[in-house]
């Protein structure tokens, strides 16, 4: 028999990592994402473009104030005439972009197939963002530097960031606004070289760059930020499932700690902590308890089975169930083996003797057909008891079980009352 021989190795030691460093390692350029399973799906895509496109009904109703402004700060410069064609264009694709968002969220409800759509809103977007640059070339025409021209070319920087801002959840479509903005601006700055068209264009280059810097930091961002929202949402789900799984389970564990297994009734634990709890009565109602003993039961299963005893145990449980639920204060359950207890208000004692002969004859109604043709019929005896403050449910029952012993002695079949 050979021994084996184990070495201990020292744990490494955990690296200690600021939240500034885990930023700037999420935030860097070239960073990629941890590879999720979800990262490629069908579902962090659609949500993406889902995502993508509720941005962009934003920005065609933002696109609105900002053709408004632009219009007058160009139009006080070159004129209201040579604006209006880029008006008319710049409003001419905000409506159509409108309808292909429309759509795609329409398809995306119904899983259907949107690609056409998307690659149409795509196209959509790049022309819109060649549409704002048009208003640069109309800018880089003016030939002095004039408040206008500066606050045209300050919205003209906030529109195209917010541009890639609301397009960060779908790639294709940041990549549709730099191109697009890029080839209607660079050519004809260098062909109609005015006196601001120099800096225009040095500063055009500049904000290219900088948004193609943003943009890859957005998406990035932008997928993780998804990613990481579905995964919220299945360990939501699934402690959501747990915790429901959790509830059933204790809430049957609760049920079957307080009933019967057999019968469904309460058992007398349950029955004694209800009555505990059950408010103060008024003083002319009484609060009665009846033992429910059923006559020659062991006959039954010495002649009939075991199966057919617990057949007439569960018949006898469904009647002083539907009696129960006739009256108020009422509480039926099983005391084990063939007995039964039950409790019940009344005003007086004769009332309390007519409950139990009604409990008796209900019982004396059951007759239970066996497997093997032969019918069983069921007889009870009771004894009854006034519960009082004094002695309790506890003292109630012995009176009650001498009640129903008396009953037994002089015939079964009976209800006996207490003294």
């Amino acid at each position: 028999m050979h021994e084996t021989c184990q070495t201990w190795v020292p744990a490494p030691a955990l690296r200690r990592t600021s939240s500034w460093s885990a930023i700037r390692r999420t935030w860097r350029i070239g960073a990629r994402p941890r590879e999720f399973d979800l990262k490629f799906s069908r579902v962090v895509n659609e949500h993406m473009i889902g995502q993508m496109v509720h941005r962009e009904f934003a920005a065609i109703y933002l696109s609105m104030v900002g053709v408004a402004f632009l219009t007058v700060c160009v139009a006080w410069e070159v004129g209201l005439a040579v604006v209006l064609p880029v008006v008319a264009l710049r409003l001419a694709s905000l409506v159509n972009n409108h309808r292909l968002c429309y759509k795609i969220l329409e398809a995306i409800s119904r899983q259907e197939d949107y690609s056409a759509d998307l690659r149409f809103l795509t196209i959509g977007i790049g022309i819109a963002a060649g549409i704002w640059s048009l208003f640069i070339i109309v800018l880089g025409s003016v030939d002095h530097l004039s408040l206008g021209v500066v606050l045209a070319c300050i919205a003209l920087i906030v529109i195209y960031m917010l541009q890639v801002l609301l397009t960060s959840y779908y790639p294709p479509s940041m990549r549709a606004v730099l191109i697009g903005s890029s080839c209607a601006v660079t050519a004809p700055l260098l062909l109609a070289w005015g006196s601001n068209g120099p800096w225009l264009l040095v500063a055009f280059a500049i904000l290219l760059t900088v948004m193609a810097v943003v943009a890859s930091l957005l998406e990035r961002q932008a997928r993780w930020l998804v990613i990481l929202q579905l995964r919220n949402k299945q360990v939501a789900e699934r402690l959501t499932r747990a915790n429901q799984t959790a509830t059933e389970a204790l809430s049957q564990a609760i049920w079957l700690a307080s009933r019967d297994s057999l019968t469904g009734l309460l058992n007398r634990g349950t029955i004694a902590r209800n009555f505990g709890k059950q408010p103060a009565t008024p003083a002319d109602v009484q609060r009665y308890v009846a033992l429910i003993d059923l006559d020659h039961f062991k006959a039954i299963n010495d002649r009939s089975g075991h199966l057919a005893g617990d057949q007439v145990l569960v018949r006898v449980s469904q009647i002083l169930l539907a009696w129960e639920k006739l009256g108020t204060g009422r509480q039926v359950g099983r005391w084990g083996g063939e007995e039964f207890i039950a409790t019940f208000e009344c005003r007086s004692r004769v009332q309390a003797g007519l409950h139990g002969e009604r409990l008796r004859r209900l019982i004396g109604q059951v007759s239970v057909s066996l497997d093997d043709g032969h019918d069983v019929e069921v007889t009870a005896s009771i004894g009854l008891a006034q519960v009082s403050p004094l002695e309790g449910l506890e003292g109630a029952l012995i009176r009650a079980d001498e009640a129903l012993y008396k009953a037994k002695e002089t015939g079964r079949n009976r209800c006996q009352l207490a003294a």
